[in-house]
């Protein structure tokens, strides 16, 4: 039995068999952690050096590029032609340093061809001295918090710009036609007149150009301009919240799933311009908007109103336009198919051959409106007002004009008049 008791473990044994593999054990994970931590300095340190070294490169390029626009402007001047090998040579030489330097230094590049007066022009049908085509200014921030950059006839067509932030910059007047901006934020931009901001006054022509250029998924927040030409672009899922523009052309353009809400815009072209999917939710249009042609199919566009504007041939398929209001408006041939206009007011509009089939007018006022040879198939108009309205040669029934609240001054299809 004292033999057995002898033979049994005890505590102190086990407590020492343990440490005898915990030591090893945790001499084992420190190195790991020392060594982890050593690479993890090292790394550091490398990864510093390197970023030091590729800056050190970054500013080699740019002085390089500084030696070569400075011998092509000693011998050529600043106004060197635009074909000319001066230019083909500016040109070429931009791009190569453009790949090879970060956002801040293209933005550096940028200032220095503008401050030379190297990407400017005179009058909009002048090209600049040096073109950007397929210039890559990729993430380019001309923002500065506090301060309103002012840029006059600033050139960059067919420039890559993509994320490039133009936040409350002042373009007096550029060409951005070709232009690639996915993304790009031109939120609070303006193109006042020069004067209005420098106190003098400088070139007239303050056109903003962006024909054909590709603005997808692009921010135009409370911008304000003044002429401004968007013909051809591409403006899919573009956010242009208080958007206001005044003589501005949309023609042909591609604007689907679009933010507009509150949008102001006067005496512009919308010709032709595909809205699918968009919201115009309290804007306002006109005086004077050509939507020729235009296609609005599935539009949220409750509680906009309209004056003076053109809907020859316009496509309203399933869109809603509940609470809408349009004074001397034109709807000449326009496709109403399964749209929505409750309680819409009309004033003086001209619906001569549209379509409305299927479409909803309930609890909608027109007051002198004309209806000739309008087709009503299916469409509703329980308590819809119609004051001193034409009907004449107008597709409705006798039961959807019992379905009105009011005919009051009238004429119906038949030529006969409600008192």
């Amino acid at each position: 039995m004292q033999a057995d008791r002898k033979s049994k473990p005890t505590c102190f044994d086990w407590i020492q068999l343990l440490l005898t593999f915990c030591v090893p054990v945790a001499i084992v994970v420190y190195t790991i952690l020392e060594n982890n931590r050593d690479l993890a300095i090292s790394t550091q340190h490398r990864n510093q050096d390197l970023s030091i070294a590729d800056g050190q490169q970054q500013d080699t390029v740019l002085r390089e590029y500084k030696k070569t626009l400075s011998r092509l402007v000693e011998k050529y001047g600043l106004f060197f032609n635009y074909s000319s090998t001066a230019s083909l040579i500016a040109r070429s030489s931009t791009t190569v340093a453009l790949n090879q330097i970060d956002p801040a230094r293209r933005k550096f590049l940028l200032s220095l061809l503008y401050d030379a007066k190297l990407i400017t022009y005179d009058l909009p049908t002048d090209p600049s001295a040096i073109s950007l085509d397929y210039a890559n200014f990729t993430d380019i921030c001309l923002f500065i918090k506090f301060i309103n950059p002012v840029y006059v006839h600033l050139n960059v067509e067919g420039a890559i710009m993509i994320r490039a932030d133009f936040r409350n910059v002042t373009l007096h007047g550029a060409k951005f036609n070709k232009a690639v901006l996915h993304y790009a934020d031109f939120s609070f931009t303006n193109n006042v007149k020069f004067y209005d901001v420098l106190g003098f006054n400088g070139s007239n022509d303050i056109t903003l150009f962006f024909r054909n250029s590709d603005l997808t998924s692009a921010k135009f927040l409370h911008v304000k301009y003044e002429h401004a030409t968007f013909e051809q672009a591409l403006l899919r899922n573009a956010d242009m919240k208080s958007f206001a523009c005044v003589s501005c052309n949309f023609s042909l353009s591609f604007v689907e799933r679009t933010n507009l809400i509150n949008a102001v815009i006067e005496d512009s072209l919308m010709d032709f311009v595909d809205l699918s999917d968009s919201n115009l939710y309290r804007s306002r249009f006109g005086k004077n908007i050509d939507f020729h042609s235009t296609i609005l199919f599935r539009v949220n566009g409750t509680y906009t109103s309209f004056t003076h504007c053109q809907f020859t041939s316009t496509a309203f398929g399933s869109a809603i336009f509940d609470y809408t209001k349009m004074e001397d408006c034109t709807f000449f041939n326009a496709n109403f198919l399964e749209a929505s206009i409750q309680y819409g007011v009309f004033t003086r509009a001209n619906f001569t051959q549209a379509n409305l089939f299927a479409s909803d007018w309930r609890n909608v006022r027109c007051e002198k409106c004309i209806f000739h040879q309008t087709n009503f198939t299916d469409a509703n108009l329980l308590n819809a007002v119609f004051i001193d309205s034409d009907f004449q040669g107008a597709f409705i029934t006798t039961e959807q004009l019992r379905q009105t609240a009011s005919l009051k001054g009238s004429i119906l299809p038949n030529g006969t008049l409600v008192n």
